[in-house]
């Protein structure tokens, strides 16, 4: 596969690069300080050899071993091959400069996280440019195989959810770190992307299988927030699932994702973290006693993955 060119500003525009990082990806794309040659080749290598083929998880190429600046670099380089592979399967331009601007968004949480610029997700981001991502509105769907049976259950909310079988087409569900949590943009995001799928991957689907389930692992499932946040957006959006075992206890990984802390859980440690919603003040009390963490869960995707396309997304 030849990975397509495009002029360096055009690279970081594609890949939604802010203001503030844009001399730091600058950097990594040209002049005296950029990463080597030869290793960020290796990693479009990489990039392109996953390029359709769905990985579900962090790809095995995809070690710590990998330079952070060369992975980052190459990603910037192979955004608009990906941009073209998902153009030829009939993702609006639109949904797809979406997409690809994670890498923008991820740049952000590093410099949050970090207080300096990096892409130290990379790794996530490489899942991104393997073309079996869409971000549609308030989520972004990742089309992969289920790797395990999940059996059938019923969701806080009262659904009926149907079990789903090893080897079968899902959609994982991401939220990106940015805005609120509304049901109604839930909604309709999921009723976009069921049936967007349908029509930009009906190739692998041709005897039937299309995805009817929709997956998520995040501390957004724990059961434990709708417990004390009644009624919020947050709520809402777990109760949607189906759980499949239990919570993982992780209180750390909580606080990374809502506070954007890579510290410890100690009181020392959470004193300075801010409190000002509910939702902060939830996370931090119970990541100092020790509790916090993540569930997994599945749901029923709207029918249009059921033999619909639906409407033009």
């Amino acid at each position: 596969m030849t990975t397509r060119r495009a002029p360096v500003e055009d690279l970081l525009d594609l890949s939604g690069v802010r203001p503030e990082d844009r001399a730091w990806a600058l950097g990594l794309l040209a002049g005296p300080d950029a990463p080597d040659a030869a290793s960020v080749e290796e990693v479009l290598a990489h990039l392109a050899d996953a390029l359709g083929t769905f990985p579900p998880e962090r790809q095995a190429w995809a070690h710590d071993g990998v330079d952070e600046r060369a992975a980052a670099a190459a990603l910037l380089r192979f955004a608009p091959t990906t941009r073209g592979w998902l153009a030829d399967h009939g993702v609006a331009d639109e949904l797809v400069r979406a997409t690809l601007a994670d890498l923008g968004q991820q740049a952000v949480v590093h410099r949050a996280r970090h207080g300096r610029p990096g892409l130290g997700t990379w790794w996530w981001t490489a899942l991104v440019a393997a073309g079996g991502f869409v971000e549609v509105g308030r989520l972004q769907l990742q089309l992969h195989r289920q790797p395990v049976a999940l059996a059938a259950g019923r969701s806080a909310d009262g659904t009926s959810v149907g079990p789903v079988a090893p080897g079968a087409w899902v959609l994982g569900l991401h939220v990106p770190a940015r805005g609120r949590l509304e049901p109604a943009a839930v909604d309709d995001a999921l009723a976009r992307a069921a049936a967007g799928f349908v029509r930009w991957f009906g190739d692998l689907w041709r005897d039937g299988g299309a995805p009817v389930a929709g997956t998520c692992t995040s501390w957004l499932l724990d059961p434990a927030l709708r417990e004390h946040l009644p009624g919020s957006n947050v709520a809402a959006f777990g109760a949607r699932f189906a759980l499949d075992g239990a919570v993982r206890r992780d209180p750390a990984q909580v606080l990374l994702f809502v506070h954007d802390h890579v510290g410890g859980t100690a009181p020392h440690d959470l004193a300075g973290l801010p409190r000002r919603s509910s939702l902060q003040r939830l996370v931090v009390d119970r990541a100092a006693r020790g509790d916090g963490g993540v569930a997994s869960g599945h749901l029923a995707l709207p029918a249009a993955t059921r033999g619909s396309a639906g409407p033009a997304v």
